[in-house]
């Protein structure tokens, strides 16, 4: 009984995301998403830079992988004939894009992190509270708003959930591998949206929970090595605030 009311909860979570979601388009009346959707297709002219770095571009890069495989699908089976034409589309009517765009990263993700949750809360608590958290989660104004823009909120969302499952597990036993896992969902947290970092408030927490206050847990191996890995995802995935760190550093001063 239990399976088929979190699939029901899925479904619901779905449709709630996926109704409606061709709003305003061909028009645009949000800020953020053109943002995004522009940056993509601007990469396509090999400059990977993306000269803007109020929002981190992880997003916009995912989204550029997506848009190749579109070019790529279309031009398979002759829908463009070449780049130029796929570009004239966009100019003329961008819906396509935006469609694309907002049922992949809003849409898709929103209901996957219903998913994550629901398994999270599970494997930790107990299934009757995973089902009325997914639950929750499926009927979420906030989220089920937003999951029908192209806004960095809902992958971020759906890594800060994701890494309660190592902060859950450092919880129990403080193998090197939680500590790892945390620091690549971390690292890729940041990289989606800055305040991606406070995810390392609950991490601190269980990590002196486990090993307490002390200068060697402090010192330890497994909590340098998140560290570390948080740093060297971030770079990976957002390695142009490094190379142009002076317009980077300005960007950020002048969004605070």
């Amino acid at each position: 009984r239990g399976e088929k009311h979190i699939f029901k909860t899925y479904a619901l979570a779905f449709l709630l995301r996926f109704f409606g979601i061709s709003f305003g388009l061909p028009h645009l009346y949000d800020a953020d998403e053109p943002i995004v959707v522009n940056h993509a297709i601007a990469y396509g002219s090999g400059d990977l830079n993306p000269h803007f770095f109020k929002l981190p571009p992880l997003i916009s890069y995912a989204l550029f992988i997506a848009y190749g495989a579109y070019f790529l699908f279309g031009k398979f089976f002759g829908y463009f004939q070449n780049s130029e034409a796929f570009l004239s589309l966009f100019i003329n009517n961008p819906t396509p894009f935006y469609l694309l765009a907002r049922i992949l990263f809003g849409a898709v993700l929103g209901t996957l992190t219903v998913y994550a949750l629901y398994q999270i809360v599970m494997r930790f608590f107990s299934r009757d509270l995973a089902l009325l958290a997914a639950f929750l989660l499926s009927i979420s104004f906030l989220h089920v708003r937003d999951s029908h823009y192209i806004y960095t909120d809902i992958l971020l969302v759906l890594i800060l959930v994701l890494c309660f499952l190592p902060i859950f597990k450092i919880l129990k036993d403080s193998n090197k591998k939680h500590y790892a896992l945390f620091g690549v969902l971390a690292g890729m947290a940041i990289a989606t949206k800055y305040n991606g970092v406070f995810i390392f408030i609950p991490f601190f927490v269980a990590h002196f929970l486990k090993n307490k206050f002390t200068c060697e847990s402090i010192a330890n191996s497994n909590l340098i090595l998140s560290l570390v890995l948080t740093s060297f995802i971030y770079s990976l995935l957002n390695p142009f605030s490094w190379v142009d760190i002076h317009f980077f550093l300005g960007e950020l001063l002048d969004q605070s």
